[in-house]
Order: structure tokens, then sequence, then C-alpha cells
């Protein structure tokens, strides 16, 4: 069973082809890719530096997902930290009712598909005015599982 199907069966269409829609949106967004590959780089470097069984993790970008731009998987317990990367300091980047859902539809698909134990979904923005405005939005029952994190943009992979 692939995601689409498992999204298809347990959320409907109208979710499987919204789904489908977010992974075309990602393909064709060269700011925002340079963005997720800047941070992708840098967790790789930070798992590098801090952890001793590498072959625990795996780092991923443009996944299927309802969050889909990095996601990094520890094998031994079984956990995902899902990103959703925006490069902007406008609207884009702003805790809505959007992000809200695909967060939560996000968190069932790892627990229930991907049979997670833990599944955290952080909202990575390059403005730290709204990292705290998110913050302050996210609502209270889930913050336990949902962030906003501030990683400034770095025009080349060089810079970073």
């Amino acid at each position: 069973m692939t995601v689409f199907d498992f999204v298809k069966m347990h959320f409907g269409d109208s979710s499987a082809q919204y789904l489908r829609n977010i992974r075309m949106g990602g393909n064709n967004n060269r700011k925002g890719c340079e963005y997720e590959t800047s941070y992708a780089v840098f967790k790789i470097c930070d798992i590098a530096a801090n952890e001793l069984n590498l072959d625990d993790f795996i780092v991923s970008y443009q996944q299927d997902a309802f969050v889909d731009d990095i996601c990094v998987q520890q094998i031994s317990n079984s956990s995902r930290i899902n990103y959703q990367a925006k490069n902007s300091n406008g609207t884009a980047a702003d805790w809505n009712d959007d992000i809200k859902n695909r967060f939560d539809l996000q968190r069932q698909i790892d627990m229930e598909f991907h049979k997670c134990n833990d599944s955290l979904q952080i909202l990575l923005v390059s403005c730290p005015n709204k990292k705290a405005a998110n913050g302050n939005k996210i609502p209270s029952n889930m913050r336990n599982f949902c962030f906003s994190e501030y990683f400034p943009y770095y025009k080349s992979i060089a810079t970073l």
C-alpha cells in the first residue's frame, strides 16, 4: 500500500489529490529548494557531529507527505521529524489552518501508516519574528508535536 492509498482510504479522494498537488508545488520552487537543501545539509552535519551511530538516521526530502520538505527519521526509536520549510517573512510563513491540517494529517500518517512511536512536525521559517508569532498560534493541543523553528536563509551552501 502506498501513502496515497492510505490517504485515500482514511481521508478521502480530495485529501489524496491534495497530497499529490503538494508534491508538485515542491518540485517547482527553486528558492524554497535552496532553503530546504541548506537545512538538510545543516541537519546532516548536526547528526554527524552529535550521534555515534550514523546508520540509525535517514534524512530525506520531498517525500510523498503532507509535511514534505525534509524528514529526519531515527530508526532505533521509530521516530520522525518532518519539516515544512518556508523561506519567507510574509504570510506564506504563517501558521494557518492549512498548516494545522497538514501537520495533523502527517502525524496520523506517521503513527498509523509508518508505525512510528513518535512524530514531530516543524514549521521551519527564515524569519525570527515569524518563528515567535507562529509559536503563539499553535493550538495548545498540538504543542507537544508541532513547533515553529527559525533557520536563516543562506544564498549558497558555501556560506552556510
